[in-house]
């Protein structure tokens, strides 16, 4: 998988979320998390990357998350996630 393919996915997410929610994921924002698996953290940062370039919200867990955990999702503390806010002007 090269960051290429994950960003082209990305971008699909991104207009399709916005598609179907418009204003509110944007301020509502959504939760990203990654596994323990080759390169998870880095293509999770990669579509947090492109989501945030579609002003898009993203909270993105700061540690590996067990996948079943990644699944359900969990309660999100100043702790357990990072903030990823751009101001795009």
């Amino acid at each position: 998988m090269k960051k290429y393919t994950v960003g082209k996915a990305a971008t699909g997410l991104a207009r399709f979320l916005l598609d179907t929610y418009g204003e509110e994921v944007k301020n509502r924002g959504i939760t990203l998390s990654y596994d323990a698996r080759n390169n998870a953290e880095f293509f999770a940062r990669v579509t947090a990357d492109v989501l945030s370039a579609f002003v898009i919200q993203v909270f993105l867990h700061a540690h590996v998350r067990p996948a079943i955990e990644v699944q359900i999702g969990d309660e999100l503390t100043e702790d357990n996630i990072e903030r990823l806010d751009w101001n795009w002007k």
